[in-house]
């Protein structure tokens, strides 16, 4: 994992499966002053001891032996109709920005279903989260969403693999540094591949935006 939360930090559990949890969690994600599970996400953060502030969402994929020990820890539960117009994850993320935090860190949420896959990356992606920093982390990746202004930095070994997707529209002034196949000032167009599978040229990249909204996918190499 590559962020270190601050004090106005939340962290988000998504459902999805444990084998969706980066590893190991780190000890600012277990510590961090909000977390919250979005339904069951509770049940990732059962399997990995780290107790949740908030349960939110509709309570129908928790476990009742996960939710039972987020309450026996303290956690508050807001439930909602199964009937609603929003998915758990986003509630979790209404949730913690109605809290004034300035990032929002989400751990798994990549694994299960496609359709939850995909609406989570556009739902990260939404203007309503400009201002805030949105770190995605899974088990082997780590993704960040990009916006003008806020230069993103990637961390990792030469030669993991780096993309860039833009999200909602056309991504214009695309500029890196320290990746292999360098972008400088370029438009990457919706529908098309050309900022997939880049890769890092040294341990430290940064990739900036002039407008539209990228999501930098950057996936760790194993041994």
């Amino acid at each position: 994992m590559e962020t270190t939360p601050p004090d106005t930090t939340a962290v988000v559990f998504a459902g999805g499966g444990t084998g969706d949890l980066p590893e190991p969690i780190g000890d600012a994600i277990a510590t961090c002053p909000l977390r919250i599970a979005a339904d069951s996400g509770g049940d990732a953060m059962f399997h990995v001891d780290v107790t949740p502030h908030v349960v939110i969402g509709d309570l129908d994929s928790i476990s009742p032996a996960a939710l039972a020990w987020a309450r026996d820890a303290g956690a508050s539960v807001v439930e909602y109709p199964v009937d609603k117009d929003a998915t758990d994850l986003e509630l979790a993320l209404d949730y913690a920005i109605e809290r004034s935090v300035r990032t929002i860190v989400l751990v798994g949420g990549t694994g299960g279903r496609l359709d939850h896959l995909l609406g989570n990356a556009t739902l990260l992606a939404s203007p309503r989260f400009t201002g805030i920093t949105i770190i995605w982390e899974s088990r082997d990746a780590t993704a960040r969403v990009c916006r003008p202004g806020e230069p993103c930095p990637v961390r990792g070994t030469v030669d993991d693999l780096v993309s860039l997707i833009p999200m909602g529209g056309d991504a214009g002034g695309v500029t890196t540094t320290g990746l292999r196949w360098r972008l400088d000032g370029h438009t990457l167009t919706t529908g098309t591949t050309l900022g997939i599978s880049n890769r890092l040229e040294r341990p430290q990249a940064s990739i900036s935006v002039a407008t539209g909204t990228l999501l930098v996918i950057h996936e760790r190499i194993h041994p």
